[in-house]
């Protein structure tokens, strides 16, 4: 499958949001994900999924710094696998990572695989997110944990002129994203048969880092990134995060946390 990341647009996104990431937080934020909702979950001695695994930043920051035992990260670009396994490989952490190729679709896994699904910023990928949640719930063990966070719309319907121009910016620089609500979030993950459903607002956290990124690119890393992108691609980019801050600070664009638990004995 066809990455929407170029080599160099990596390189620069790594550059911002840590080795192995092409989020917001790196692994710091990744164990405040799971630490920020109620009864935050133990990962020691559990088997956690990486859904959406992308670099390996997430799967490495779940075994090195939330001391998982065991995980697996799967994603649908080889190229991310080979980027993942190279990354665990550089840290030493190659016997609590695994990586494996998959197919869109369900995953080729069994039933009550894993005790925790984490996923960070992967599920905007998804038009269609019914089937995934529904998968979830299958790999997930009884009392399993869902936890995750991921972009989405302070309403039903996001159509303010900042919200737009953010839109139009992703499109013309060839990405494709499928954002939903909140509360279609909850509404989802609650209809597939999860029970404790928190979406937990964290836009101000995210809106803060934002605006910390744009400084970046427009003062200490604009060189390391004119070498990377060049003048157009940094321009562009730094039009896009400037877009994306603003749709951020308009409130029609949110940056969540989630958890939620599939019945049955913990």
């Amino acid at each position: 499958m066809q990455s929407q990341y170029s080599e160099a647009v990596i390189a620069s996104m790594t550059l911002i949001f840590g080795d192995g990431f092409l989020s917001p937080g790196g692994e710091d934020e990744v164990k405040r994900i799971i630490q920020s909702q109620t009864g935050a979950t133990n990962l020691a001695g559990r088997k956690v999924l990486d859904w959406g695994c992308g670099l390996g930043g997430t799967a490495l920051a779940l075994a090195h710094k939330c001391h998982a035992d065991d995980v697996l990260g799967i994603d649908i670009e080889a190229g991310n696998i080979q980027l993942a396994k190279a990354l665990v490989n550089r840290y030493g952490c190659s016997s609590q990572n695994a990586f494996q190729l998959v197919d869109p679709g369900p995953m080729p896994l069994a039933e009550d695989f894993a005790d925790v699904i984490f996923t960070k910023e992967a599920l905007c990928h998804i038009a269609d997110k019914a089937p995934v949640f529904a998968d979830f719930q299958r790999v997930l063990r009884p009392g399993g944990v869902f936890i995750g966070s991921d972009w989405m719309t302070g309403s039903e319907i996001s159509n303010s002129e900042a919200y737009r121009a953010w839109e139009d910016q992703l499109r013309s620089a060839g990405l494709s994203f499928t954002f939903v609500s909140m509360t279609a979030h909850r509404d989802g993950l609650e209809a597939a048969g999860f029970e404790q459903v928190e979406i937990i607002d964290d836009t101000a956290w995210t809106l803060e880092h934002g605006e910390g990124y744009v400084n970046r690119l427009e003062g200490p890393d604009r060189p390391r990134m004119l070498e990377l992108l060049g003048e157009d691609g940094l321009a562009g980019l730094i039009v896009r995060c400037s877009a994306r801050v603003d749709a951020l600070r308009n409130g029609d664009l949110r940056r969540c946390h989630m958890r939620a638990r599939k019945p049955g004995p913990s």
